[in-house]
């Protein structure tokens, strides 16, 4: 099916990189079309807005970096175990215009990934180890990398990512935010690591003294955004959830049907229904993180609303139907009558005979 024919109607697995596979794990979850993908809110999120500067990272800390690529490679232990290694020093400062604190990629679509044009080709994996050694130094790996993390180094690490390699995803002279929790790496340098990072590829305009770091044609939804986590569906992470929402909503547009009556939503100061929707999954930049995570932002108050709204409306046509079905007529003669004082263990009080006869009456 055409994107440009996607409907809330149509089934999830004519969006965008679902496919027959993932549309049966998104229908396990009761996500059998685009409008229940769209209603698959986040359940938290992180804020992955504010850039920071290697050398003001501290272990343990959660942070997102800007760096450009030295090396990487992929090699593989005595165990068995394929690590893909990639070491970078920090760019945050080629971010001209902006301080690095407050450095965000536009919103749009998601990164594909792919490589900037014009970068060096990539090393091997052998090439790439004797680089990671040569940049370090031999002093460094003798006890002197403090020498080299003045200068902003960080080191990268996945461990069994083959896919790396085989997609050429990395190359020297790219620039990357990588977002990830921060650590010494007790094998090399003593510089700081990052673990299993999410990443953003980005790229550079043409060298010159206002070269400044843009984002690559369809811009981040992992990394220097308000980013949405999801509950995973299956084998379906955040980072896969969030790239097939997006590809819904660009899909749709404008094209979402509002389902609240206009008095309603005006009465209530509401946003409309595509908005909403919109700005839950993908907040705008000056939401608070506090805010979303408690579920206070228009957006979010919006579908609240709407939920709530529903199951009212629900109820009263319910009651409505319930009211306009004839009941059945129940004949109260003294000999019912007396089978129930036979029934009752004790004399009933006068407040409890008029309790009977109200009963009687309806």
């Amino acid at each position: 099916m055409p994107a440009s024919k996607l409907t809330l109607s149509s089934e999830v697995k004519y969006v965008k990189g679902v496919g027959p596979a993932r549309a049966e794990l998104l229908a396990s979850r009761g996500i059998q079309t685009v409008e229940d993908l769209l209603y698959y809110t986040p359940f938290r999120y992180e804020d992955r807005t504010r850039i920071s500067r290697v050398l003001d990272l501290l272990p343990g800390q959660t942070a997102t970096v800007l760096a450009k690529v030295l090396t990487c490679g992929l090699t593989k232990t005595r165990g068995g175990t394929y690590i893909y290694d990639l070491a970078a020093v920090d760019a945050s400062d080629s971010a001209v215009g902006s301080p690095p604190a407050a450095q965000r990629p536009e919103t749009g679509a998601p990164s594909d990934g792919g490589p900037s044009a014009g970068v060096p080709a990539r090393q091997g994996p052998s090439r790439a180890n004797s680089g990671l050694r040569s940049e370090f130094g031999l002093s460094a790996l003798r006890g002197g990398g403090r020498s080299r993390h003045s200068k902003g180094m960080i080191r990268c690490k996945w461990f069994n990512a083959v896919y790396l390699e085989k997609a050429k995803v990395f190359r020297p002279g790219q620039t990357v935010f990588f977002y990830g929790k921060v650590d010494r790496d007790p094998y090399g340098t003593g510089n700081f690591q990052i673990i299993q990072p999410q990443f953003e590829i980005v790229q550079e305009s043409e060298p010159g003294p206002e070269s400044e770091v843009k984002p690559s044609a369809e811009a981040s939804l992992q990394i220097g955004r308000m980013v949405p986590i999801y509950q995973s569906v299956g084998t379906l992470g955040s980072r896969v959830l969030r790239r097939l929402v997006w590809g819904a909503l660009a899909s749709l547009g404008r094209q979402i049907p509002e389902c609240l009556p206009e008095s309603v939503r005006v009465k209530n100061k509401l946003m409309d229904r595509a908005s909403a929707l919109g700005q839950t999954h993908f907040p705008d930049q000056e939401q608070r993180l506090e805010d979303l995570c408690q579920f206070r932002t228009p957006a979010q108050v919006r579908l609240i609303f709407e939920e709530f709204f529903n199951v009212g409306a629900g109820l009263a046509l319910k009651r409505r139907k319930a009211k306009s079905v004839p009941g059945v007529q129940f004949g109260v003669t003294e000999n019912v009558r007396q089978a129930i004082k036979k029934i009752l263990p004790f004399h009933p009080t006068a407040a409890q005979k008029r309790a009977l006869k109200e009963i009687v009456d309806d």
